[in-house]
């Protein structure tokens, strides 16, 4: 069973347009500096977490370029 807050995520994130996803994994990483991740490291990480493959992932809306740890 997958927990409650888990499914609202995935619920808010798949009614999102690709806009918003990379401003949800933006704003997640600015707050959520302690892991040093991009934007795109924090979608995927999500997508882990919600078990998400093929075209239902997140960071298929971020440039290849974003995935390098400055």
């Amino acid at each position: 069973m997958i927990p409650r807050a888990v499914l609202k995520t995935i619920i808010k994130l798949r009614n999102m347009t690709p806009e918003e996803i990379r401003a949800y994994f933006e704003e997640r990483a600015t707050r959520i500096k302690s892991r040093g991740w991009t934007a795109k490291q924090h979608a995927e990480d999500q997508e882990k977490w919600h078990g998400l493959k093929n075209e239902r992932t997140y960071s298929k809306h971020f440039d290849n370029n974003e995935s390098k740890v400055a």
